[in-house]
């Protein structure tokens, strides 16, 4: 189970292994897969330090997680450590289902398109993604087929127990318009991985009653929505949003640059 830590706290640590290893704030960011700004962030204690940035920190650097999560012992697992100090007493439930990462090297599997398999054993992958930040949306849908943008891209990952065929990405959401307060609600700042729908299949009609979230990349700027019918005959994409207060509308397809449909939807703990 996480530690429920103070931001701040994890933040000091952070700055403390980073003067440590004598990075740079662009450097280190550069390491893990994340930008400058969130790393700053991070340090001062604005920002949640998220489990995919954790396991970063912790396997690049080598870091002790001791020292990580409760200030014990030194930074690195191969220094030697002072002798530890009694942790509290804590007596968790919990029906999570381990993964144990192997301590070895990972074996790397890369795709053309930019998504990344690392394998972690027990029939296991983290699946590691392009990773498109609000920030970035500009960028993307005017470099959206630039391999070099694309690859620059700070990184996603999530479990997943199969390698998967196909071009995926992750979208951090923007704005609350598929945000109803349910279950199936995607909130502001989720991460939501999506596979590609190439524009082959863009001709036939959509499979909406197994797949209805979407990420709609336009021209003019990138949108998730629930798509309702997609009318093949005029290429024209009915879309609404969970969200009430957000009226219903339409999209031509012709002002589409691309088409993903949401596979996994990622809630960061604050």
């Amino acid at each position: 189970m996480a530690d429920k830590e103070p931001v701040a706290i994890k933040g000091i640590r952070l700055k403390t292994l980073r003067d440590a290893l004598g990075l740079s704030q662009q450097e280190f960011a550069e390491r893990i897969g994340t930008h400058q700004a969130n790393l700053g962030k991070m340090e001062n204690g604005k920002r949640t330090i998220g489990s995919n940035v954790e396991f970063k920190i912790l396997n690049t650097f080598n870091v002790n997680p001791d020292w990580w999560h409760f200030g014990i012992g030194g930074l690195f697992e191969n220094e030697q450590k002072p002798e530890a100090k009694p942790k509290p007493d804590r007596k968790f439930e919990s029906n999570a289902e381990p993964i144990n990462i192997p301590d070895t090297p990972l074996e790397v599997i890369k795709r053309q398109d930019g998504t990344e398999f690392l394998d972690i054993g027990e029939g296991r992958f983290l699946m590691v993604t392009p990773l498109v930040e609000q920030k970035a949306y500009a960028g993307y849908v005017s470099g959206w087929a630039d391999t070099e943008f694309v690859e620059e891209l700070p990184k996603h990952a999530v479990v997943v127990n199969k390698l998967h065929f196909g071009t995926y990405r992750t979208f951090r959401v923007q704005g609350d318009s598929m945000d109803n307060g349910t279950r199936e609600s995607i909130a502001e700042g989720d991460l939501v991985t999506a596979r590609k729908l190439h524009k082959k299949y863009w001709l036939s009609k959509l499979h909406l009653h197994k797949r209805s979230k979407w990420v709609i990349v336009k021209y003019d700027g990138i949108i998730t929505k629930e798509i309702v019918d997609h009318d093949v005959d005029n290429g024209i994409l009915h879309y609404r949003s969970l969200n009430p207060a957000y009226p219903d509308d339409f999209v031509h397809l012709d002002e589409v640059q691309e088409l993903y449909y949401i596979v996994i939807n990622t809630r960061e703990m604050e």
